[in-house]
């Protein structure tokens, strides 16, 4: 990425490519002028418009020890017992690297712990300081933020949707968690 990108486009979108938020960031982000990159790994398949971004077992080692960092928060293994496992955090940690704030659409599993594969994605970013939007699309249908690795509070404020950010979450995404893709990237920043 350079400035020529964000130059050309509304902003520069960070997601993993797979069904649901992944997909509708993609999808949405594209028809509303972002450049949308799809962090992947051979042999998976994209959901979405977007460019993939291919990484290799190489970056395992890349990731590790913030992936390290967020199992420990988590309370869940690293590694996992599979290398597919294993690449799905890997790309994770490039989306949270390659980003500057998260906006992530998914339940939470419990008190800052966002559900599923999007929670270590979200728990990497709050380990690096960096602010993390998420819209609980399970219970609350209401937006929480971290901010320097704080614990997650409510917000009614206005998120950015303009730079550099991720836009991840959950596989099985509500029509109100896609409405809100569509809500904060139609606003012109």
């Amino acid at each position: 990425m350079n400035d020529n990108d964000l130059a050309k486009f509304k902003g520069i979108i960070h997601s993993g490519g797979a069904t649901g938020a992944d997909q509708a960031f993609g999808d949405i982000g594209i028809f509303y002028g972002y450049k949308v990159i799809h962090h992947i790994f051979k042999g998976y398949e994209i959901h979405g418009a977007g460019i993939p971004m291919i990484h290799t077992k190489m970056d395992m080692d890349v990731a590790s020890a913030p992936l390290r960092k967020a199992s420990i928060a988590l309370m869940r293994p690293y590694p996992p017992a599979t290398e597919y496992e294993h690449m799905l955090l890997v790309r994770d940690h490039f989306q949270v690297k390659d980003s500057d704030f998260i906006i992530a659409i998914a339940p939470f599993a419990k008190e800052n712990i966002v559900s599923g594969g999007t929670g270590w994605t979200v728990q990497m970013a709050v380990d690096l300081k960096r602010t993390v939007y998420v819209y609980d699309d399970c219970q609350t249908y209401k937006w929480y933020t971290s901010e320097n690795g704080s614990g997650f509070t409510s917000f009614a404020g206005s998120i950015p949707n303009t730079g550099v950010f991720a836009g991840v979450g959950s596989r099985k995404i509500s029509l109100r968690g896609r409405s809100e893709i569509q809500r904060l990237l139609s606003i012109d920043g």
